[in-house]
């Protein structure tokens, strides 16, 4: 399993982003393009919403949450990666 920096997301391009909060969390904020696959889903049915051939970049409040869920998903062989630090240290590198 890989771990990168949450505000490294930015220098990927067309990165598949993963927010694994649940759906009153994103109303607060997200990273734009994420899609929300709220943990719990994720873990009991990823193959509904995930494939083998694509990495994934996942994160949540903190980065607790992904890391876990990274760990169990990587165990499954899915390529995820863990955005450390979650949401909470986001910066979204705009110019202010």
């Amino acid at each position: 399993m890989k771990v990168i920096n949450i505000n490294e997301i930015n220098k990927i391009s067309n990165a598949q982003i993963i927010d694994i909060r649940e759906k009153k969390e994103v109303q607060i904020n997200k990273i734009d393009g994420s899609k929300n696959i709220p943990m719990t889903g994720l873990i009991l049915n990823p193959n509904m919403f995930l494939d083998k051939e694509t990495t994934y970049y996942l994160y949540c409040n903190t980065g607790a949450r992904s890391y876990k869920t990274c760990q169990f998903l990587d165990g499954l062989g899915y390529n995820v990666v863990d955005l450390s630090g979650g949401i909470s240290n986001y910066k979204n590198n705009e110019i202010l």
